[in-house]
């Protein structure tokens, strides 16, 4: 067996390992658990709740302990642990001095914040140059997939929304008198 670098590696760290483990044993006392050593750390029984089961009753499926628990709980005075708290659910409800949200139209977003910068029409699909950055049919940007390249567009999509992104019209050209 060729003993690589790595196997060199693993060898010597074992070699600590279990320098420390005797050096631990031996000289340090260990700290091991013995039956005597546990007698100290008793922990006094907890009496159950009233008309709960206890769970050294043979033969008591886990369900009927479920059920037996329930019963002695009000089930109407237990909480749903994972309800906001009322305060957060007040926030979240309109008021006369805060209307309802819309919902974000999400391709109208994305059609604002990109621009257009120009097109190159490929047999592939094509190619289009968004915000400085040039971009095939099939890439991504911002969630929105670019699906296709136009004369004078790009068209995008995420999910159900579509965005197009048109080229800017050039000016017409000024008339010399």
């Amino acid at each position: 067996m060729k003993l690589t670098k790595q196997r060199k590696v693993y060898l010597g760290v074992l070699a600590v390992g279990l320098v420390a483990l005797v050096i631990d044993r031996a000289f340090l006392g260990g700290g091991g658990v013995s039956p005597s050593s546990a007698e100290g750390a008793v922990i006094p029984p907890v009496k159950a709740p009233a008309g709960a089961m206890s769970p050294q009753q043979p033969n008591v499926s886990i369900a009927d302990r479920l059920a037996a628990a329930t019963e002695a709980a009000n089930a109407s005075e237990l909480k749903d642990a994972f309800r906001p708290s009322d305060a957060w659910l007040a926030q979240l409800r309109p008021s006369a001095d805060r209307p309802a949200v819309a919902p974000l139209d999400l391709a109208q977003s994305f059609s604002q914040r990109h621009r257009l910068m120009g097109v190159m029409l490929q047999t592939g699909g094509g190619k289009a140059i968004v915000d400085d950055r040039c971009m095939a049919v099939g890439e991504k940007m911002d969630g929105f997939t670019l699906v296709a390249v136009e004369k004078n567009s790009a068209v995008f999509t995420c999910g159900d929304s579509r965005a197009e992104l048109k080229l800017p019209q050039a000016p017409p050209p000024a008339a010399d008198d």
